[in-house]
C-alpha cells in the first residue's frame, strides 16, 4: 500500500460521491432530465464531478449552519430547502470520506497527506480546465488563484483527516 494506491483511491471515491450526490440532489429538485442532458457540457460536468473542492469548508459548513439555525431561509427556501441541505452535506461527506479511505490506503503520514493533497490540487485545476475547454473562463491570474485556493484550502483541511486515518507512525 502507498501513494499510488491512496491517491488512485481518493481520486475515484471523491468523483464517485459528487457524481452521486448530484444525481440526488438533481432528483430532490425535479431537475433529473436537466442533469442528464447536461452531461455533455463540459462547465457542468466540471460542477458535477469536482465541485466540492471549489468551496472552503468554511463555506460549506456556514451554509449548513444558516440553513439550520435561521428559519426565515427555510420559509424562503420552500422546496428547494432539502436539496439544498443535502448538496452541502455531500459538499462535506465527500471530501472526508476520500480523506479517510485515501489516509487507510496510504503506507505513511507523508503518503496519506500527500495523496489527498494531490487530489484536491489536480481536482481544482480539472474544474479550470473543464471551463476553459468549455468556454465558461479563460486562463486569468484571477481565475487560476479563485480555482486552485479553495483546491489548496481544502487539501490541507481535509488531509488532516487523511493523516489521522492512517494506520502507520514516522519511522
Amino acid at each position: 500500500m502507498g501513494f499510488g494506491k491512496a491517491f488512485g483511491v481518493g481520486l475515484a471515491v471523491f468523483v464517485g460521491l459528487n457524481f452521486a450526490f448530484s444525481i440526488i440532489v438533481s432528483a430532490l429538485s425535479n431537475q433529473i432530465n436537466t442533469f442528464f442532458n447536461g452531461l455533455g457540457n463540459m462547465s457542468n460536468l466540471a460542477g458535477i464531478l469536482f465541485g466540492s473542492i471549489s468551496f472552503p469548508p468554511y463555506y460549506t459548513w456556514g451554509g449548513i449552519f444558516e440553513l439550520i439555525v435561521n428559519p426565515q431561509i427555510i420559509s424562503m427556501m420552500g422546496n428547494l430547502f432539502l436539496p439544498v441541505l443535502i448538496l452541502l452535506v455531500g459538499y462535506i461527506i465527500t471530501p472526508i470520506l476520500a480523506a479517510v479511505l485515501a489516509g487507510k490506503m496510504a503506507g505513511g503520514k507523508g503518503a496519506a497527506f500527500g495523496s489527498w493533497f494531490l487530489v484536491a490540487i489536480i481536482s481544482a485545476v480539472m474544474i479550470l480546465v473543464l471551463l476553459v475547454i468549455g468556454r465558461s473562463a479563460t486562463f486569468s491570474l484571477t481565475s487560476i488563484v479563485s480555482a486552485i485556493l479553495p483546491g489548496f484550502i481544502n487539501g490541507i483541511f481535509y488531509g488532516c483527516f487523511a493523516l489521522l486515518t492512517c494506520g502507520s507512525e514516522y519511522y
